[in-house]
């Protein structure tokens, strides 16, 4: 788990525009500890031991990491962003990372310092999270096939092993539900009366499962499964229109939608880091299984013990 969460993490870091100076592995697990907290605070609701407490270590680890991390890593890219307007520099010196667009357009967004602050810790747990919790799923699915020429084309075959990732997505999305609110008064398929301000709880695990879309056996890890062009191999666990996931193409890849994927396809970073733990020899360890998360309802993996056996 650890594992998962720090090449996820470093990734995400680099995009959100978080800067580690001294590139120590102390450092990478200081801000490790950071982002398994924010994860806690994300999930609060899920959280089964005392909420408030929580709640407070969570805004403690907040301030923290704005001392430490994202206030230093601001002042470095208004002292980019000054130099680009003096000419010392080009647009190809200046980061490539969402802080850096974010301060660039402050006038036009006006988005206060906490709001700033919260976005980014935001778009690192998430950035990381979801796809180190879909890295680990996918692994022990792969452990749990039964036909072990399954699971030797999931370590050969990088297009089998992403619709392996896209049924473990599918089948356990990172969140089990989505939340809407009605902006007004509406009638949905099924009888369904929505006055405005009514809360609308979208039963994700339900509809990734539902018989008539995905098959008799739509509970099952198939990763065989054919599906009609149009209905997306990872059901609505991405989410769909405004609210679909921005991170989608960069974790699980694109999908082929039948067709022979090109020298160009990209499979995602999931699929990728999957692929290579199992080429490496990665393998359950039997005299030492893996354990839930007890704190939490959402089926996460505390403890997934892995060994390396020579190939």
């Amino acid at each position: 788990m650890s594992l998962s969460h720090q090449i996820m993490m470093n990734l995400a870091a680099f995009t959100a525009g978080v800067d580690r100076p001294h590139g120590t592995p102390d450092e990478t697990f200081h801000l490790y500890s950071y982002m398994m907290r924010f994860i806690e605070g994300a999930t609060l609701a899920h959280y089964t031991g005392d909420r408030d407490a929580k709640r407070a270590e969570v805004a403690a680890a907040l301030d923290a990491f704005d001392r430490e991390f994202l206030i230093p890593s601001i002042a470095a890219r208004r002292h980019a962003l000054a130099r680009f307007d003096t000419g010392e520099i080009t647009e190809a010196d200046l980061p490539r990372d969402v802080l850096t667009i974010l301060l660039r357009n402050q006038d036009n967004l006006e988005l206060p310092p906490d709001v700033v602050l919260r976005e980014t810790c935001f778009f690192l747990l998430a950035g990381a999270h979801t796809s180190a919790t879909a890295f680990v799923r996918t692994l022990h699915n792969i452990f749990m096939l039964e036909d072990p020429a399954d699971a030797e084309f999931a370590r050969t075959d990088i297009g089998f092993l992403q619709r392996c990732v896209h049924e473990t997505v599918r089948l356990q999305p990172s969140s089990p539900v989505a939340m809407r609110w009605a902006l007004e008064d509406i009638d949905l398929p099924g009888e369904v009366h929505l006055r405005a301000g009514d809360k609308l709880v979208i039963d994700l695990m339900a509809a990734n499962r539902d018989p008539a879309v995905f098959g008799r056996e739509a509970d099952a890890f198939d990763p065989h499964r054919e599906l009609p062009i149009g209905v997306p191999k990872w059901g609505l666990s991405f989410g769909q229109g405004m609210h679909a996931c921005i991170g989608q193409d960069l974790a699980a890849g694109l999908d082929p939608l039948g067709e022979d994927p090109g020298p160009d396809h990209l499979y995602g970073l999931v699929p990728v880091a999957v692929q290579t733990m199992l080429r490496a020899g990665a393998a359950r360890v039997p005299a030492d299984p893996p354990e839930l998360d007890p704190t939490s309802d959402r089926g996460y993996w505390a403890r997934y013990p892995v060994r390396f056996e020579a190939r």
